[in-house]
C-alpha cells in the first residue's frame, strides 16, 4: 500500500511538472511571435529600397 501511494504522488508531480512546461512553453512561443519584427524590417527595407532608387533615378536625371 506504502508503494501505491508513492508511486501516485510522484506520478501526480510529474503531471505537474507537465503542466508547468505546457504552460512556460506556450508563453515563450507567444512572446516570440509577438518579438517577431522579421515582416516590419522587410517592409522598411522595401521603402528603404525604393526611395534610393527614386533619389538615384531624380540624381542621374538632373543635368549638370
Amino acid at each position: 500500500m506504502e508503494s501505491y501511494k508513492k508511486l501516485r504522488d510522484i506520478e501526480k508531480k510529474i503531471q505537474e511538472n507537465e503542466n508547468t512546461i505546457y504552460g512556460i512553453t506556450t508563453f515563450l512561443e507567444s512572446k516570440a511571435n509577438e518579438t517577431d519584427f522579421s515582416a516590419v524590417m522587410k517592409e522598411c527595407l522595401d521603402i528603404q529600397n525604393d526611395i534610393n532608387t527614386e533619389l538615384i533615378k531624380k540624381t542621374l536625371s538632373v543635368n549638370i
